[in-house]
């Protein structure tokens, strides 16, 4: 049984605080790189939202690949928090991945190509999201 949206929205809360406030204190892996064009408030905001909304059901919002709907899928959503499988993908790869869905890269279809897939900046912060539960 799939658990009712509100019970998100604390994790949303707290996903949206920690991935707006801890990447300005720690200069971590949300912060783009020198040559990179920041993106702006509006990717930002859209991409944590987004995590909370769509993302959190499969991969869960402490990205371990257990969210409520990860049982009934096969493959298995793949667990954040690995090391071995944060660095077998690449920022490429993830963003890929999330713009135009596993199908992309040859896996299932259940994970769709996101409307959002021409905003680059909208898809650095997300794979930014992805690598900061590593």
């Amino acid at each position: 049984m799939i658990s009712s949206p509100i019970r998100f929205v604390p994790a949303a809360v707290f996903v949206f605080t920690i991935f707006q406030v801890l990447p300005s204190c720690v200069g971590g892996a949300g912060s783009p790189s020198p040559d990179a064009d920041p993106a702006t408030l509006d990717d930002r905001t859209l991409a944590v939202q987004t995590f909370a909304r769509e993302c959190v059901g499969c991969h869960g919002a402490d990205g371990k690949g257990k969210g409520p709907i990860a049982a009934v899928l096969n493959p298995a959503p793949p667990d954040f928090t690995d090391p071995a499988w944060q660095s077998s993908v690449t920022d490429d790869y993830l963003a890929l991945v999330i713009g135009e869905g596993t199908v992309a890269v040859g896996k299932s279809n259940a994970m769709p190509p996101h409307p959002h897939r021409d905003r680059a900046g909208f898809l650095r912060e997300l794979v930014a999201i992805v690598r900061q539960f590593k």
